[in-house]
């Protein structure tokens, strides 16, 4: 049986800690292409390894993976266009 801090070694996936680090350094799929059906459709939330993104099919079909937060206003991107 794992120890309380061993557990916590683990599981915790956020960034800044091993296992998060970790996970980082692989693909993680996220989403199936049909959840993006068409070049400018919705975008879809993700959180994944504790990070909140915005998946994103553009106007010539291919899809993107963006943070959530525009870096410069920290707005969400969900609420935005693709342009």
């Amino acid at each position: 049986m794992l120890r309380a801090d061993e557990n916590e070694l683990i599981t915790r996936t956020s960034a800044g800690t091993p296992m998060g680090e970790l996970w980082r350094r692989f693909w993680v799929p996220v989403l199936l292409s049909e959840e993006l059906p068409a070049p400018d459709c919705d975008p879809v939330r993700v959180t994944i390894l504790g990070e909140r993104l915005v998946a994103i099919r553009d106007g010539d079909g291919r899809i993107g993976l963006l943070d959530e937060s525009c870096a410069h206003r920290r707005a969400s991107l969900f609420f935005g266009r693709n342009e």
